[in-house]
C-alpha cells in the first residue's frame, strides 16, 4: 500500500492526474447542472436550486464509488446527460398529473421521489446484471457498431463544446446563430484552443503538457482581459465565463449562493408514491438505456485505452453507485465514456482522479458557484472539441484506411444517425446494417465445404483389385457433399440449384450423400430445399443418403415425412464410412459381383504373380491354410508382427482401440485382400486389431516362412515381393488422390 501511495505521489503521475481531476470536476459540475436544468423547468423551474444540489451530490457518490470500484483506474463517473430526457419525461409527467391538486412542494417532493426510485431500480438490476456475468453481453455486438458509437460521441462532444462554448443550443435550425458577430469569436478562440491541444498532444508526450496548456489557457485569458482593461462584468455579459449574468444580475444558469440542501426521509415520504408507480414504465426505459451505455461505454472505453475491462465489475460498479444516489434521492449516473478518455488523454491513470473530482463537486456545492465562474467558456469547451476531434479522427478518418469499405460505411451511418437522431437510434440502426451485412456475406458462403465423386472418395473397405476397378468405372454414380456451417435461407436455395444442376449434368447419378457432421442448424428454407431435392431423387430414380444428423435436424426433417420415404428414395447412416461401403456394395451388386467372394483366377490375379502352376504351388506351401471363426482376433493391436494374411473368402474388419476403451473401425477387408503385411515388413507392434467379420479363410505366412522362402525359392519371393509393393503402391496411389480431392 505505501509503495503505491509512493507511485501516486511522484511528479510523473501526481500532476497529471491533479489537473485531469480539476478538470473532470469542472465538466462533472457542469453536467450536472445542465441534467438539473433540463429535468427542473415549467412548473418546476422554482426548485432548480435544489435540482442542481441534486445531481451535483449524485456526481460526487458516482465519481467516488466508479474510482473505488472500477475495473480500470482511470474510470470516471458522473450524473448521465445523456437519460435526463426520460429524466425529465418522468419529473413532467408528475407535475401534469398533480397540477391543480397539489402544492407546488408536494409536487417537487413526487418528482424526487420518483427520481429515487428510477435511481434504485436501475442501480438494482445493474447489480443483478453484473453477479450473474451478464456483462460479457457486449461482446457480440459487431466491431463497427462500437466503432459508429465512439463516431458518434465525437459528434456529440464537439456539438456539446459549441453548446459550452456559445451558451446556445446548436441545431439545424440555430446553427446560422454561429456566425452571428457576436457568437462567431466565443467558439472560434475555444476552436482554436482545441486544435492546439490536439497537435501537441500528439506531438508532444511528457506529462505536463496538458496541465501547462490548460493552465496557460486560463491564464493568458486574463491576461488579455486584464491588458485590454476589460471590466469583468463585461466579459461576463459578453458569454466568456462560465457564470453569465443575467439581467437581474443573477449568475446564470447557476443559482446564487450554495445549492445544496437536504431532504429528510419525512419530506420524500410525503410523495404522492400512486403517481410516482405510474411512472413505471419510463423507468423501465431508463434502465435499457443506462443498461446499454454503461455496457457500450466499458467496451468503447477498451478500444480507446487498450486495456481490458471487467464488464461484469463495471455493471457492479454502476449498480452500487445507482442505489447511493437513489438513497440520497439523486440522479442516474454511471461511467463517462468521453471522461475516462480525457483522463487517459492527459496521461493519469488513478482512482485519485474520480476523489478530485468529487471534492470539486463538494466545494461547489458548499459554497457556490462564484470560483468556478470565473473559468473561461473557450478553455472548457476547447477541451471538450479536443476529446471530440480524437474519436472523429481515429473513427472517421483513421479507420478509413484499416477497415473493409462495408465496415467502415456502418460506422458512417452509425455516426449520422446519433447525429440527427440520438444514440438510441444510432446504435438500433448499426445493429440492423449489420445483421444485413452479416445476411449478405454468409449467404455467399458456400455451404458446401468438399464435394467430391466415388472414384475420389472411398471407405475404408480393401477390396479385391477387380472390385476397385469396376469402382472406379462408376465413379460418376456416387456423388458426396460435405456441408458446414448453419444452412438458412440465404443459403438453402443456393445449395438446391447446385444440386439440381447436378443432376442435369450426371444423369447416371445413384446415390447422392450429404454429411451433417458441421452443420450447426438449418431453418425451414434449408428443409423445404431437401423436399424439393427428394423430388429430383423420386423423379430421378437415385438415393439420398444422409449421415450425422443432429436430433434437432433429424426433427425437422421427419415433420416433412422423411422418415416414412421408402429405402429406394432415402436412407440414413451415423457415419460416412458406413454410408460409403452400402453405396460400394450397391454398385458392385448391380454389376453382377457378390461382395466378399472372388473365384480362384480372381485370387490369382490379384497376387498378380507371372508364376506357373508349379511356382503357385511352391507360393502356396509356404504358407498354412487355416479357417478362422467369427469374432476371432487375426491380429492384436500392440503384439509384435509376426505375421501376414491373404483373405481367402470371408471377411475381416480393422479396428483401433482407444484410451478411453472405445472401439474405431479402420477398414473392413473382403476375400482376395492382405492384412498385416506392413507391421510384418516393419517388424513393428501392430498399431491395430484384425477381427473376422465371418467366417474365414485364410492363409497365414509367418516371418519364418517369409525367411525360408527367401532362401530356398528367390525367384518366388522376389514375385510375392513384387506383389506387396505393388498392392502399398496401389493403396498409396489411392491416399494420395484422395488428399489432392481434399486440397482442392
Amino acid at each position: 500500500m505505501a509503495k503505491r501511495v509512493r507511485a501516486e505521489l511522484q511528479p510523473s503521475r501526481l500532476f497529471p492526474t491533479l489537473t485531469a481531476g480539476f478538470v473532470v470536476g469542472l465538466i462533472v459540475v457542469n453536467v450536472a447542472i445542465s441534467v438539473a436544468t433540463l429535468v427542473f423547468q415549467g412548473e418546476l423551474q422554482q426548485f432548480l436550486a435544489q435540482g442542481i444540489g441534486l445531481a451535483l451530490f449524485s456526481g460526487v457518490l458516482v465519481s467516488v464509488v466508479t474510482s473505488v470500484s472500477s475495473s480500470y483506474p482511470g474510470m470516471v463517473g458522473q450524473a448521465q446527460d445523456r437519460v435526463a430526457p426520460g429524466l425529465a419525461l418522468i419529473a413532467g409527467g408528475v407535475a401534469a398529473q398533480m397540477a391543480g391538486v397539489a402544492s407546488s412542494e408536494a409536487i417537487f417532493l413526487t418528482v424526487v421521489a420518483a427520481l429515487a426510485l428510477t435511481s434504485i431500480s436501475t442501480g438494482l438490476l445493474l447489480t443483478l446484471l453484473g453477479a450473474f456475468k451478464m456483462g460479457n453481453l457486449i461482446r457480440f455486438i459487431p466491431y463497427p457498431v462500437i466503432g459508429g458509437f465512439l463516431g458518434g460521441t465525437g459528434y456529440l462532444l464537439v456539438k456539446g463544446s459549441l453548446d459550452v462554448m456559445t451558451t446556445l443550443s446548436i441545431d439545424g435550425p440555430t446553427l446560422g446563430l454561429l456566425f452571428e458577430v457576436e457568437v462567431l469569436p466565443l467558439w472560434l478562440v475555444g476552436v482554436a484552443y482545441g486544435v492546439v491541444l490536439t497537435y501537441a498532444s500528439s506531438r508532444y508526450k511528457h506529462f505536463l503538457v496538458m496541465p501547462v496548456l490548460l493552465l496557460g489557457g486560463m491564464g493568458l485569458f486574463h491576461l488579455v482581459v486584464w491588458g485590454s482593461g476589460t471590466p469583468m462584468d463585461d466579459v461576463r455579459a459578453a458569454g466568456w465565463l462560465l457564470g453569465t449574468q443575467g439581467p437581474d444580475g443573477s449568475h446564470l444558469p447557476f443559482p446564487p449562493g450554495g445549492s445544496w440542501s437536504w431532504l429528510t426521509p419525512e419530506a420524500v415520504m410525503a410523495a404522492d408514491w400512486s403517481v410516482v408507480m405510474g411512472q413505471s414504465s419510463n423507468m423501465f426505459t431508463i434502465f435499457l438505456i443506462t443498461l446499454v451505455s454503461v455496457l457500450l461505454n466499458a467496451g468503447a472505453l477498451e478500444l480507446a485505452v487498450k486495456s481490458e475491462i471487467d464488464l461484469n465489475r463495471e455493471l457492479r460498479a454502476a449498480g452500487v453507485a445507482n442505489l447511493f444516489i437513489g438513497g440520497a434521492s439523486g440522479t442516474v449516473g454511471f461511467q463517462s465514456l468521453s471522461m475516462s478518455r480525457l483522463v487517459h488523454q492527459m496521461g493519469s491513470k488513478s482512482r485519485i482522479v474520480g476523489f478530485i473530482g468529487a471534492i470539486v463537486c463538494v466545494a461547489v456545492l458548499a459554497s457556490g458557484t462564484t470560483v468556478l465562474s470565473l473559468l473561461p467558456r473557450a478553455v472548457l469547451g476547447g477541451l471538450l472539441f479536443f476529446l471530440g476531434a480524437q474519436f472523429l479522427l481515429e473513427w472517421l478518418y483513421s479507420a478509413y484506411s484499416r477497415l473493409t469499405r462495408s465496415d467502415y460505411g456502418i460506422i458512417v451511418l452509425i455516426t449520422l444517425t446519433i447525429a440527427v437522431f440520438g444514440y438510441k437510434e444510432g446504435v438500433a440502426v448499426g445493429l440492423v446494417a449489420c445483421v444485413l451485412l452479416f445476411l449478405v456475406s454468409y449467404s455467399q458462403v458456400d455451404v458446401v465445404r468438399l464435394a467430391m465423386g466415388g472414384n475420389q472418395l472411398r471407405s475404408n473397405v480393401a477390396r479385391p483389385i477387380q472390385h476397385v476397378r469396376l469402382l472406379e468405372q462408376s465413379g460418376d454414380q456416387l456423388q458426396v457433399y460435405k456441408l458446414q456451417g448453419y444452412i438458412f435461407f440465404g443459403t438453402a436455395n443456393g445449395l438446391y440449384e447446385q444440386m439440381r444442376s447436378m443432376v442435369a449434368e450426371r444423369p447416371a447419378i445413384r446415390y447422392l450423400v450429404f454429411d451433417f457432421s458441421r452443420v450447426t442448424g438449418i431453418d425451414s428454407s434449408c428443409v423445404l430445399s431437401f423436399v424439393k431435392t427428394r423430388q429430383l431423387a423420386e423423379n430421378g430414380g437415385f438415393t439420398l443418403v444422409f449421415i450425422r444428423m443432429s436430433d434437432e435436424i433429424r426433427d425437422l426433417l421427419d415433420r416433412e415425412k422423411f422418415s416414412e420415404v421408402s429405402d429406394e428414395v432415402f436412407r440414413t447412416f451415423t457415419d460416412l464410412d458406413h454410408a460409403l461401403e452400402w453405396c460400394e456394395n450397391e454398385l458392385l451388386a448391380s454389376s453382377q459381383v457378390v461382395v466378399g467372394q472372388v473365384d480362384k483366377a480372381s485370387f490369382v490375379e490379384q497376387l498378380e504373380l507371372d508364376l506357373d502352376d508349379a511356382e503357385m504351388q511352391t507360393l502356396l506351401a509356404f504358407f498354412e491354410r487355416r479357417v478362422i471363426a467369427t469374432g476371432t482376433e487375426l491380429l492384436r493391436q500392440s503384439d509384435v508382427s509376426t505375421a501376414l494374411y491373404l483373405i481367402d473368402r470371408g471377411q475381416v474388419t480393422t479396428e483401433l482401440s482407444l484410451e478411453d476403451g472405445t472401439v474405431t473401425r479402420l477398414r473392413t477387408t473382403y476375400s482376395g485382400t492382405i492384412v498385416g503385411e506392413m507391421g510384418l515388413i516393419l517388424r513393428r507392434p501392430r498399431s491395430a486389431s484384425v477381427v473376422a467379420s465371418q467366417e474365414c479363410v485364410v492363409y497365414e505366412l509367418t516371418q519364418e516362412g517369409l525367411e525360408q522362402m527367401e532362401r530356398q525359392a528367390p525367384r518366388v519371393a522376389m514375385m510375392f515381393h513384387h506383389f506387396l509393393t505393388r498392392l502399398l503402391a496401389e493403396r498409396l496411389s489411392n491416399s494420395n488422390r484422395m488428399l489432392q480431392s481434399l486440397q482442392e
